[in-house]
């Protein structure tokens, strides 16, 4: 009697032998690197709660305490205010703008740099070098950090003209005024 495979086997309703699986491969390759992670984790896990005074006790009354996500915030939100709609959908807009904005201006300094990055078409080697160490810096610093640089700089709204955290003396804006505020904006 011939071996059938299992499809064939199936599809003829004979019971067939499955195929033999393959030996398991030995596992003791993957143990001292956890055990490396592990040493290395566990300690920074518990100096990082050492170090912000971290507490059980703080993390549940944020979420159910009096003053706590459950008991003060979801009851205030749920359900929500119909005077907030317009305000959220503009704010959504604008967000959605900016984003839009992101991007023109990323393609563009893109396609600006462009000349200067490729080895083949850059008129000399110390503009390709330099161009491409300022995408290397530009790829190093996180987006986060970006976003606090820039932050520090232009306020935190990109409309805000007054009420930033940045010295007047150090801004450059127009002389109109500010929309929340009557005294005309820096410049």
């Amino acid at each position: 009697m011939a071996v059938q495979s299992p499809i064939t086997a199936a599809l003829r309703g004979t019971p067939g032998t499955p195929p033999a699986l393959p030996a398991k491969p030995p596992s003791g390759r993957g143990r001292p690197s956890a055990i490396v992670i592990a040493v290395v984790v566990i300690p920074l896990l518990v100096y990082a709660w050492i170090d912000t005074n971290a507490s059980v006790s703080q993390f549940f009354s944020a979420f159910f305490g009096h003053k706590g996500l459950i008991r003060s915030v979801l009851p205030e939100a749920v359900p929500p205010k119909a005077d907030q709609f317009w305000p959220g959908i503009q704010a959504a807009a604008t967000t959605f703008a900016i984003a839009v904005l992101s991007i023109a201006f990323g393609i563009l300094g893109s396609l600006l740099m462009l000349p200067l990055a490729a080895r083949n078409i850059t008129p000399s080697r110390p503009l390709y070098e330099l161009a491409r160490l300022f995408q290397a810096i530009l790829r190093a610093v996180p987006e986060l950090i970006m976003l606090l640089l820039f932050n520090l700089v232009l306020g935190f709204s990109p409309w805000m003209r007054c009420a930033s955290p940045v010295p007047a003396a150090s801004r450059s804006f127009s002389t109109r005024s500010c929309p929340g505020c009557a005294t005309p904006s820096p410049g």
